[in-house]
Order: structure tokens, then C-alpha cells, then sequence
């Protein structure tokens, strides 16, 4: 017996000047950003809330930086891009201060399933890093307007005073659960 698959092929678009587009699946990233500050020994993550951008989805609620990759660019490339347009913080300035764990290298969790987020891959990055003070988070540099409303780092213990879109508190937990933060 031959297996059955649910495939489909994708559907080509072609466009009014000749290019052909495929419309398919996007990809999309997720940045866990957690800083330990050494004034009280605990673990802060980055959050930021959306915007009142109207084409944005979910605005009020809290999430993690996120967002698409862009046509030709890295998963890696586009955690870093997103976390610079979102909430400010060049990454670059703190690989030399990661902890132990993950790293941009490669994501610590990839979700495929198409059941949920409008059939998304969503690549899960996360980077651990010492530093004190905390960097300062600086909604919308470089975004699109009102994208970000505001940024902030919260413990995992503060978590329940925030309303989160896209489970992105969870993803925290479970973060911090994996990572034995």
C-alpha cells in the first residue's frame, strides 16, 4: 500500500510586469532574550507590547520580539533584525556576554505543524547573556510606525500581570524549564 501524504503543490502567482511567486508558508522567528541581572541574582526576559500599527494583529497584548523572515535572509539574521527594529538591542554587543544555552546559531525549538498561527513555521531562537545594567529597550527603532507600543524586562514570576498574544508567555516557561533558568 502506498502512503498518502497531504501535500499540495504551491500556487504560482505570476505578477502584472512577469514575476512568478509561489504562495506558500511563511516563516516566522521568535526571540527569547533573557538577561541575568547580578544586583538580585534573577532572570529578566524582553517583552514588548503591540502596537496600534493597523496592520497589526493583537495590538495591547504583550509578546516576544518576533516576526518574518525577509526574501534572502537567515533565521538568525532575521531574530536579530526583528529584535533591532522592535525593541532596540543590537545583539551583536552581547554574544561576548552569553551564558551557557542556546545560542542564534540554530533555533532551540522548531514548529512545523499547520494546526495554529495561520500555518506558520515558527523558529524558536534564545540567547542567555549577563549584564548589568540591563540594557535598555527601546520600543520601535527602526520599526514600522506604532508597531511596538512598549518594551520591558519582566521575571518569569511577572508573567501572569501581562495579557500575551501567540502563547508567547509560554514559550517563556517553557524556556526557562528547558534551559533551568
Amino acid at each position: 500500500m502506498n502512503p498518502t501524504f497531504k501535500n499540495r503543490p504551491n500556487e504560482l502567482i505570476t505578477t502584472t510586469d512577469g514575476r512568478k511567486l509561489y504562495h506558500s508558508r511563511s516563516v516566522a522567528v521568535v526571540a527569547v532574550l533573557c538577561c541575568l541581572n547580578t544586583t538580585d541574582d534573577k532572570y529578566y526576559f524582553a517583552i514588548e507590547k503591540r502596537g496600534t500599527n493597523p496592520g497589526l494583529d493583537k495590538q495591547g497584548l504583550w509578546c516576544l520580539p518576533c516576526g518574518y523572515l525577509d526574501f534572502n535572509e537567515s533565521g538568525k539574521e532575521a531574530a536579530k533584525r526583528e529584535v533591532w527594529e522592535e525593541i532596540g538591542l543590537n545583539l551583536d554587543e552581547y554574544e561576548s556576554l552569553m551564558l551557557e544555552g542556546p545560542t542564534l546559531e540554530q533555533p532551540w525549538h522548531v514548529k512545523t505543524e499547520p494546526d495554529e498561527n495561520r500555518q506558520n513555521v515558527t523558529l524558536r531562537y534564545g540567547m542567555n547573556f549577563i549584564k548589568n545594567p540591563m540594557p535598555k529597550l527601546i520600543p520601535n527603532n527602526d520599526a514600522e510606525p506604532n508597531e511596538v507600543a512598549e518594551a520591558k524586562w519582566v521575571t518569569i514570576e511577572e508573567l501572569r500581570d501581562y495579557e500575551f498574544a501567540f502563547n508567547h508567555d509560554n514559550i517563556i516557561r517553557e524556556y526557562s524549564r528547558r534551559f533551568k533558568l
